[in-house]
């Protein structure tokens, strides 16, 4: 296929469960065997034509005549032969992916990848290190709801229904009062099929009891595809209509583009640009690889509900982990994938906005200064607690040794607050030094920064030690050093 490169990631949102479609099925087979006999041939053929659609990449585009006026927005869908699918939405001509606001305005150029597998729905934006889940069987209330894949129509579905966004899954159109599935609502008469037929066009009518109708115009010359689709409601006004122009596609007849209609004012296109159908090297399976996601990956499951709240987790490069089994995972030489590393020395998202950068440089200067010239002070706590413990100090004595960290602690961060803007040069230097592998600058850089860092040494060595050294008393002292004695002279363990 000439726009689509099979390395390529690809995919992105979902829509429906790639199962295959139901909504026609049950049209045609209803319990009663006289509604099976209305049924015609050609819906069920139409059927047959998306279902055989099991698995390959789509590339696609969807334009809002009414919303975005002007904008087309790029797709790439991925079926893999087990029913996963993934969507990658690209964005528009100008790499805009989300609009928002009023008037609408374009924030977000990250591409946004969608799956829907065995685990659940996942939403991750591309080069984030985060991404969210909505597991199957979890029954936690939902931190955030999923996000409406109502707005990302399987693409295997265009030109089905009158409507864009309704599928083979979705039984009922309460809007339109139109029942897709076979039983109608109790106390009406079922509804009744027609078809008329001239040369190789098929005219299907599904009428209901309430006199609204979906008409159907099927080409058997052109793999039982749908020519067009209209809802019709009780007064013979066409309230939705779909036309498909087909075109053969990877060996088969498809809908090549679908332009959808409201009360006669035109609302949607949907144009197929590429596709590999049912290819030999199809995924078996797609999972949180297709998606971008990399070993040390926060993910949030977004209904799992866990003891003290919704617990993020994490991606070890084939599964989600508990935070403890990341820890593990670490420590058994487990690394971090490129992107992390990769903000870790301070390098960007390329998809960011100019604002969107500005707020990240703030944010990765602020983490940075808390992480390195924050530490020490954090550290302090630990000293101290430890001496207590080590000099078995009673509840006065600590309440002295706390009082000391915290004024010891407000002095330091005092200096710290003071020189942010000193300890921030130097930290963006050594940046520009590492990415230009300028020994020469590094080292005169840190030297810098060691002396910035000296005055708080000089408050733990100066102040907060020697003040908290005087608080034991003599036999304190004593008991203290007859246990690092007894510690030293107990002999081995045998093996």
């Amino acid at each position: 296929m000439s726009g689509l490169s099979r390395a390529q990631p690809l995919l992105i949102v979902v829509l429906l469960i790639a199962a295959p479609p139901r909504c026609l099925l049950a049209l045609c087979t209803p319990a009663g065997q006289e509604a099976i006999r209305k049924c015609p041939q050609a819906i069920r053929a139409l059927q047959e034509s998306r279902r055989s659609i099991v698995s390959g990449t789509i590339a696609w585009s969807r334009e809002d005549h009414q919303q975005l006026p002007g904008r087309r927005f790029q797709f790439v869908s991925r079926m893999a032969l087990n029913g996963d699918m993934v969507v990658k939405h690209l964005g528009d001509q100008d790499g805009w992916v989300r609009w928002g606001g009023a008037p609408l305005a374009p924030y977000s150029r990250f591409p946004e990848f969608y799956l829907q597998n065995a685990d659940g729905l996942w939403h991750h934006p591309d080069a984030s290190i985060a991404a969210d889940i909505w597991r199957r069987g979890d029954a936690g209330q939902e931190r955030n709801p999923p996000p409406d894949v109502a707005e990302h129509p399987d693409i295997r579905m265009l030109g089905v229904h009158p409507l864009s966004r309704a599928g083979f899954e979705s039984g009922t159109n309460a809007q339109w009062g139109v029942h897709l599935d076979s039983k109608s609502p109790a106390g009406t008469e079922p509804s009744e099929w027609q078809e008329r037929i001239s040369g190789t066009q098929h005219e299907v009518t599904l009428r209901q009891s309430n006199g609204t109708q979906l008409v159907w115009t099927i080409d058997a010359a052109r793999g039982w595809n749908s020519v067009s689709a209209r809802l019709v409601d009780g007064a013979g006004k066409v309230r939705a209509e779909c036309k498909s122009e087909l075109r053969e596609l990877a060996g088969m007849w498809l809908p090549a583009q679908v332009t959808y209609y409201r009360d006669g004012a035109l609302v949607e296109t949907y144009t197929i640009d590429d596709a590999v159908i049912n290819a030999p090297d199809d995924p078996a399976s797609l999972g949180g690889r297709d998606i971008g996601l990399e070993p040390g990956f926060n993910v949030t499951p977004q209904n799992l509900r866990e003891e003290g709240g919704v617990g993020v987790m994490f991606w070890d490069g084939d599964r989600v982990v508990t935070l403890a089994d990341w820890k593990k995972a670490r420590a058994a030489g487990a690394q971090p994938g490129p992107t992390i590393m990769a903000r870790r020395r301070g390098e960007h998202s390329p998809f960011m906005t100019a604002e969107q950068l500005k707020n990240w440089e703030t944010h990765h200067r602020e983490m940075a200064f808390r992480s390195t010239q924050n530490k020490p002070i954090s550290l302090w706590e630990q000293y101290v607690r430890d001496f207590c413990e080590r000099f078995k100090l009673n509840d006065e004595q600590r309440q002295k040794a706390f009082q000391i960290l915290k004024e010891c602690q407000g002095h330091g961060q005092e200096y710290l607050n003071r020189r942010k803007t000193d300890f921030y040069k130097a930290q963006d230097e050594i940046g520009v030094a590492r990415k230009a592998s300028d020994n020469d600058k590094l080292r005169a850089t840190n030297e810098r920064l060691a002396e910035l860092r000296r005055p708080i040494d000089d408050i733990f060595e100066k102040q907060l030690k020697p003040r908290v050294d005087k608080l034991p008393t003599r036999q304190q002292r004593d008991d203290e050093a007859k246990r690092a004695a007894a510690a030293t002279t107990q002999p081995a363990a045998k093996p």
